[in-house]
């Protein structure tokens, strides 16, 4: 079965591309754009990662990583998806989460999850 990923981004026509890339890779992929409903989301999809935007509105990325943390029983890999990663690939967050610079190639998306959680 093909691994899953959940994409947590306000922009959705950037939940739509990564998507399309991913699925393409054979990845299964699911995007939720309210940061406020992802949580309870991604819990009914069973994700093998998370990708996170860092710069939402309502809810931030991590603050919606320390909620998906806290939640019992989720012990998901996630990525940070975001302008704030400096040209070490680091974020300027305090959680010691993988970074994905936005803006991003396919490559690097794809890179970046067969890195975390390999091929489909």
């Amino acid at each position: 079965m093909a691994k899953k990923i959940f994409l947590v981004d306000d922009d959705q026509n950037t939940c739509q591309l990564m998507r399309r890339i991913l699925e393409k890779e054979g990845y299964v992929a699911d995007s939720c754009s309210d940061p406020l409903k992802a949580v309870q989301s991604a819990q009914k999809f069973k994700p093998d990662l998370l990708v996170l935007d860092i710069l939402m509105p309502k809810m931030d990325g991590t603050e919606l990583a320390r909620r998906f943390s806290e939640t019992p029983g989720f012990n998901t890999p996630m990525v940070f998806l975001s302008v704030l990663v400096n040209q070490s690939g680091v974020c300027n967050v305090p959680q010691p989460i993988s970074c994905l610079a936005k803006p991003f190639t396919p490559e690097d998306l794809i890179n970046k999850v067969r890195e975390i959680i390999g091929a489909p």
